[in-house]
């Protein structure tokens, strides 16, 4: 909760003031320069098995989900905004009740400590970090890297979980015409976007980061395929717990982000389209010039909307999407069994 509070005066720092961002970003750089010269030091005092990788990943790792959280929050505050600009009320009391409880919730503190306790105590427990000064520098540096992560996993999830109650509400005040360029329903689809992508690749260096660390005889092919850890149970938990948060959450939450988004812009265009077709009854009823012509706009008008976009155009799936999607999927989801396939290679 306390690194969490840290983290949030940190960020209405920034903010509020550009001259402090530029400051603050300077301090961060130069906090990461201090902590990488540290690990070199440490490293000479007593060296570490693949030190210079685990380090570069882990501080690569930290700038991206800085500046990621960093954004995300930026684009929730926007997104807040520009719902109040459209006098939403019922969208707003959403946003900013059950989003923000997501987001800061006590249960979310617990659940990332306990996630990331676990995590780091199964690195040592596993041998993939050895229990030394430098051992224990890359554990504290991991757990940081780890727990930041988690605090924008749930600003996603947060986000998700908005889009999904959406579908439930009716919404008044949006591009009537074109549901889909009404500014917060396209700002929305944009964080989703920059989400999933830039998390499908800190997935690919988790997943990266615990397969290279990974005792290379962890994994035996005798007759048959055996584990030869300190704990079998953990190895494979850890395993399950990476598949699950990284091969198979992302890329079904960005089906579902997508989903839930065109489910809300469905019922916008639908909304719009009764609004005219009873204009359109009211004129039926009468046979004048003046009435059929309004008939002939109102059915072009309908025909319009309805062949509107059901997305952001700008952040829609696109092949290019997919393709980068499924690759970094495929890659993360065998990167854990790197030590299977080296015992095989070795084997053979």
């Amino acid at each position: 909760m306390l690194l969490n509070m840290l983290l949030n005066m940190l960020y209405n720092k920034i903010v509020n003031n550009q001259h402090n961002h530029n400051i603050i970003t300077k301090v961060m750089l130069g906090t990461i320069l201090i902590v990488f010269i540290i690990g070199q030091i440490l490293n000479i005092v007593s060296s570490h098995h693949l030190f210079y990788i685990n380090q570069a990943l882990l501080l690569v790792m930290l700038i991206i989900q800085i500046f990621v959280l960093k954004r995300i929050r930026k684009e929730k505050e926007e997104i807040k905004i520009n719902i109040a600009e459209r006098h939403e009320p019922e969208v707003s009391g959403l946003f900013n009740g059950r989003i923000q409880k997501i987001s800061y919730s006590f249960i979310g503190e617990i659940t990332s400590f306990i996630l990331v306790i676990f995590y780091i105590v199964t690195m040592f427990i596993l041998e993939c970090l050895e229990v030394t000064i430098t051992g224990i520098y890359g554990g504290v540096l991991g757990a940081l890297v780890f727990y930041i992560g988690i605090q924008a996993y749930i600003h996603y999830i947060s986000l998700l979980y908005f889009a999904y109650a959406l579908r439930h509400i009716e919404i008044k005040n949006y591009s009537f015409y074109f549901p889909a360029i009404t500014k917060w329903i396209r700002q929305l689809a944009g964080t989703f976007s920059y989400i999933e992508k830039w998390f499908l690749l800190l997935g690919l260096m988790y997943s990266s980061i615990y397969a290279i660390n990974l005792p290379r005889d962890i994994v035996m092919i005798n007759p048959s395929l055996s584990l030869q850890s300190n704990s079998n149970i953990l190895l494979i938990i850890t395993w399950i717990g990476i598949i699950l948060l990284f091969v198979i959450a992302f890329p079904t939450f960005t089906f579902l982000s997508r989903s839930f988004l065109k489910s809300v812009i469905y019922n916008c265009k639908y909304n719009s389209i009764n609004k005219i077709e009873q204009l359109l009854i009211i004129n039926t009823q009468q046979e004048t010039e003046e009435s059929l012509s309004r008939i002939e706009r109102y059915l072009s008008i309908i025909k319009a909307i309805s062949e509107s976009d059901d997305y952001p155009l700008k952040y829609s799936h696109t092949i290019f999407d997919s393709t980068y999607a499924i690759m970094f999927a495929t890659i993360t989801l065998f990167s854990p069994f790197l030590p299977l396939v080296e015992e095989f290679i070795f084997k053979s």
